[in-house]
């Protein structure tokens, strides 16, 4: 990613990107739409669903990192969007694929192993952030889980601690084994 090609993006703040989309949800009614509309899972929204968990993501790490990391889409070979940051006053740029453990009502077969399994089909990819939204409830043990020999720069787990979506989670990089937890809320504003 060169300086030029982002700039020829369209660059989103998360947070705003998060707070505008809590106003739609709070300004319509939600509970009368089709499910898998207001889940964003209908074909013509899914886009909005998979930029809301990039949003999430960029947000979570911007809040652990205390940085503000904006996003863009931008699918490419390995990645679908790319994340920028401003550090020692250098801009930075992340290739980031979001993925997504399914809620059970979605997939009641699939299986986190499984999930990170996928991953290793990519290749060439040494620069690659992999960020999971973990959207089911549940228990896993990390050391249980088979990380090795993921081809990935990066991989992130990140996931709602309650019903309300309000308070999350995001635990990473997962392939070191000083990975680091923190909580973050939804932002208001």
């Amino acid at each position: 990613m060169t300086a030029r090609e982002w700039k020829n993006l369209e660059v989103l703040n998360a947070q705003k990107f998060l707070v505008g989309l809590k106003q739609i949800y709070d300004d319509l009614p939600m509970h009368r739409m089709p499910r898998d509309f207001a889940s964003l899972r209908r074909r013509d929204v899914r886009h909005i669903g998979e930029a809301r968990r990039c949003a999430l993501f960029c947000y979570g790490v911007g809040q652990l990192l205390g940085v503000r990391i904006s996003f863009a889409d931008h699918e490419s070979r390995d990645y679908d969007y790319v994340g920028a940051y401003m550090h020692e006053n250098r801009l930075h740029y992340v290739p980031s694929q979001m993925k997504e453990f399914v809620p059970v009502g979605v997939n009641p077969k699939a299986q986190l192993q499984g999930e990170i399994d996928k991953l290793r089909k990519y290749r060439d990819s040494s620069d690659l952030v992999v960020a999971m939204h973990i959207n089911r409830k549940g228990f896993f043990r990390l050391s249980e889980l088979n990380l090795s020999d993921l081809p990935i720069k990066e991989l992130w787990f990140f996931g709602a601690k309650e019903d309300s979506a309000q308070d999350w989670l995001i635990i990473g990089n997962l392939l070191k084994s000083n990975a680091v937890w923190h909580e973050f809320r939804y932002p208001e504003a």
